[in-house]
């Protein structure tokens, strides 16, 4: 589930996966959340090939009338070309999120014709909000949790009617990304306990470390691999590339020495090291043209120039 801007600059056309596209938005979290707009054409959906569109509804919100209109037109758009509307049921910061006012917000969206909703998992009563919903009912990841507990939601949701899970924090912020999914998939759709689930996680992302098969002497499985790099690259070393600038926000587990990783960034090749005594060392060099980098760790920026065949900055945090 993403927006249609994400769509077309993140993702590539020959992917093969679902697209759900977030189509209403409007205001930022500094604003009245639920005045919200319908804010993609169906036109473009059709073009962009998409499986549904998303829409929220602020039930209880200032703009409740508002958000469920955005829903019905999206449904009559969606049945006239074959496109599923999925109707989230958003909360906003002042409403309460209990299983009374689920299944009303539920209820209200399958009714007003959304093939599909979305909503959060509640620990008690979720199985009325399911019951009482006429059309499959997903449940929202919400915010990062520890990934045993993710798994525990995922399997509690599954067992209480839900049809399926839609999780973002829970998934790209997990230490080991493609072993999460693969975890979450394991509870969805083979009614796997989350304990075995989450050894399932542990196991996918060391696959070649404690070489579980015996066989990593003929080779790595790279799909592994790459969920093995992004655990640490991505979650141990928190790099992230904001407007246009590379961020590391690295830490060290505690039985841990050092770790270090490398990734190519705007024609250099940078090998990033953090080590025990909290130094994060930069060392890099060209492979084109050397464009100038902006390093940010710890609130501190460095600076990689072009000219430079090499360079080593250390930061304390």
């Amino acid at each position: 589930m993403l927006r249609r801007g994400m769509l077309r600059s993140a993702m590539p056309s020959s992917s093969g996966g679902g697209v759900v596209l977030r189509a209403s938005g409007g205001p930022s979290i500094l604003k009245e959340l639920s005045n919200e707009q319908i804010a993609v054409d169906i036109e473009d959906c059709l073009r962009l090939n998409v499986d549904a569109m998303a829409v929220q509804v602020f039930v209880g919100g200032e703009y409740e009338s508002q958000t469920v209109h955005n829903l019905t037109r999206l449904v009559d758009a969606g049945n006239r070309y074959g496109i599923v509307t999925l109707g989230v049921t958003a909360v906003g910061k002042a409403m309460t999120r209990d299983a009374r006012y689920l299944r009303l917000a539920c209820r209200i969206s399958a009714e007003l014709g959304a093939q599909v909703v979305k909503t959060y998992y509640v620990g008690e009563g979720f199985e009325t909000v399911t019951a009482s919903c006429p059309v499959p009912v997903v449940m929202a990841g919400g915010k990062k949790i520890a990934e045993l507990d993710a798994l525990k939601m995922a399997y509690n949701a599954i067992s209480q009617g839900a049809a399926g899970v839609d999780m973002g924090r829970n998934i790209f912020q997990s230490e080991a990304p493609a072993a999460m999914i693969q975890a979450v998939g394991k509870v969805v759709h083979e009614s796997m306990k989350p304990e075995q689930a989450y050894e399932f996680y542990l196991r996918t992302a060391r696959l070649d470390l404690d070489d579980y098969n015996n066989d990593t002497e003929e080779g790595c499985h790279i799909t592994s691999m790459a969920g093995t790099w992004m655990s640490v690259v991505k979650g141990f070393g928190g790099m992230r590339v904001r407007n246009g600038q590379l961020h590391i926000n690295a830490f060290l587990p505690d039985k841990w020495k050092s770790y270090s990783f490398r990734l190519e960034f705007r024609d250099r090749v940078l090998k990033i090291k953090v080590t025990a005594d909290g130094v994060v060392s930069f060392v890099g060099r060209e492979t084109g043209y050397g464009n100038v980098i902006m390093v940010k760790h710890s609130g501190h920026f460095s600076t990689v120039y072009g000219h430079l065949s090499r360079f080593a900055r250390h930061l304390h945090r």
